[in-house]
């Protein structure tokens, strides 16, 4: 369901399909329920730092609206090394939802502690279940696997301990090797900071 040479393309069908469950399922027009439009960028320099100089733009998504209530997504190609293009249809319906839980009724959830762990958790649950709702049998209970390069997913919901675990054959497959032994040490040194990395839960 990505077509991989084509972010754009894959970007406006998955929020085609993000919005299509939202209104079949919960009754819901658009993020705030007004139908406000959102607009989607593909753009990793529209991303905002993390606050102290260090941009993840290219590994990243990120979901806001203004204060005219129209809702924008950007959707990161990622490096390379760590993530491909952020397209995948359950990062898009995580950060979808999270213009959601802004116009919860209640004034949001905060994004920090308890407040900011719950804003998470929701998101996850929404990605996962548009996932189901689009592939059906095909889909699975993880966040990001489409996404990530070297990784079986950034988030586990079926083994949240399990974290980013590392697969050699993705990454053999994804460098174009017939397996993780035939890559060259030059090239496997590129991702070798990210290799066995479990964080990120």
């Amino acid at each position: 369901l990505r077509i991989k040479a084509n972010p754009a393309v894959d970007a406006h069908w998955g929020m085609r399909k993000v919005l299509e469950f939202y209104k079949e399922k919960l009754n819901r027009n658009g993020f705030n329920n007004l139908g406000s439009n959102t607009y989607l960028f593909i753009d990793p320099y529209a991303l905002s730092d993390d606050g102290n100089g260090k941009t993840h733009a290219y590994n990243n998504a990120k979901a806001s609206y203004d204060n005219d209530g129209v809702g924008y997504m950007v959707f990161g190609l990622g490096d390379g090394n760590l993530c491909d293009k952020m397209v995948a249809l359950d990062v898009m319906a995580h950060e979808f939802t999270h213009n959601v839980i802004s116009f919860n009724g209640n004034g949001g959830l905060i994004y920090e502690n308890e407040s900011g762990a719950l804003n998470e958790s929701f998101a996850d649950i929404m990605g996962t279940a548009i996932d189901f709702y689009v592939k059906g049998n095909k889909a699975n209970w993880t966040i990001g696997e489409d996404v990530m390069i070297m990784h079986d997913q950034s988030r586990s919901m079926s083994n949240p301990k399990l974290g980013m675990s590392f697969n050699k054959i993705k990454l053999a497959k994804y460098l174009g090797y017939e397996s993780f032994e035939n890559i060259p040490d030059d090239i496997l040194s590129k991702y070798k900071e990210f290799m066995f990395s479990t964080g990120f839960q």
